[in-house]
């Protein structure tokens, strides 16, 4: 995966809209099959079953790696990990985030709608929010999609690096984390931390295949 003429550091993303049904499938990984069967919130579980579909799928396009030869592990504080490679997982309401890479990687997705009609009727709730995530004097959010995207900026350098509590005491401009919109999908952004975000291919993963997206394109409708 790692492109072999500058060794820069490789990373695939895939983004989904989830489905109303998947077919049956039972996974090698028996704590991950058992962890989503035994998750209550149904929209909850077909996510998960969904996001671990999508990371297989990448598994085995990105580094050849079939599912059973694949390490799959908890680490201490709960995150799914992998002998192998790195990966991160998200979901929001109606949609899944996958991204993997040969380097330490952290991904986030919000539905904006979701959190916009949240923002619009509670403005207490946003000025909290705000107060909480941003950095003094260094970081402001104006308006509701400004919020949004700072906040994806945290969470995917909090699922990189780890270790990371306090969200106003995480810089951004410190991290290589990038803020996307997919011109396919404008009520889904997202965002990315890892040593190949600047380098990453963007996927549409829809009924089992992935679609490429111009990683050009993405960015310059970011508006960052």
């Amino acid at each position: 995966m790692r492109n072999a003429e500058n060794n820069r550091p490789a990373m695939d993303i895939y983004i989904a809209r989830l489905p109303e049904t998947l077919p049956e499938r039972h996974f090698f990984c028996e704590e991950r099959e058992r962890e989503i069967r035994e998750t209550s919130n149904p929209e909850l579980s077909r996510s998960r079953r969904f996001d671990w579909q999508i990371l297989l799928y990448a598994a085995e396009r990105a580094f050849g790696m079939q599912e059973k030869k694949i390490r799959f592990y908890k680490d201490p504080s709960g995150k799914w990990c992998c002998g192998q490679f790195f990966f991160s997982l998200s979901h929001t309401q109606g949609a899944v985030a996958v991204g993997i890479s040969d380097t330490a990687i952290g991904i986030d997705i919000e539905n904006t709608a979701v959190r916009r009609r949240l923002f619009d009727s509670d403005a207490a709730f946003a000025e909290r929010l705000r107060g909480k995530i941003c950095v003094p004097g260094k970081e402001t959010a104006d308006n509701g999609m400004d919020l949004i995207r700072l906040w994806l900026l945290k969470e995917s350098i909090y699922k990189c690096y780890g270790g990371l509590s306090d969200p106003a005491a995480i810089e951004t401009d410190r991290y290589c984390a990038e803020a996307f919109l997919c011109p396919d999908e404008p009520g889904l952004p997202f965002a990315v931390c890892g040593e190949g975000a600047k380098n990453a291919r963007f996927f549409r993963y829809e009924n089992g295949a992935a679609y490429p997206i111009c990683a050009e394109a993405v960015r310059q409708e970011t508006g960052r």
